[in-house]
């Protein structure tokens, strides 16, 4: 099978796969590794191996943990709550609508 009708096949099983219902994720590594085991062979494990190695080092995404860390720290001890408000009373008064002008 030639790589572009194994690419379209794999477009097409993975959209059925997502309208199914399968949680994306899951579909995407599942679908990865059969149809790259079926164009280049048992080195697509390897590959994988390797590429979540990458993902793991990469320094950039250890700030998604933290983000939000802080989320729920704010959530939880009612600082958001007090944020929208503040912005809820700014607002309010920008809406008005000026009877001087």
């Amino acid at each position: 099978m030639s790589t572009d009708v194994l690419g379209l096949v794999g477009l097409i099983i993975l959209f059925i796969f997502i309208f199914v219902g399968f949680p994306i994720s899951f579909t995407l590594i599942f679908l990865t590794l059969v149809v790259g085991y079926l164009g280049i062979g048992s080195v697509v494990f390897n590959l994988m191996t390797l590429q979540f190695y990458q993902v793991m080092i990469d320094s950039v995404l250890a700030a998604v943990p933290f983000f939000l860390f802080m989320g729920y720290i704010l959530e939880d001890s009612g600082l958001m709550n007090r944020l929208f408000k503040a912005f809820q009373l700014l607002w309010r008064r920008c809406m008005v609508p000026c009877t001087w002008l």
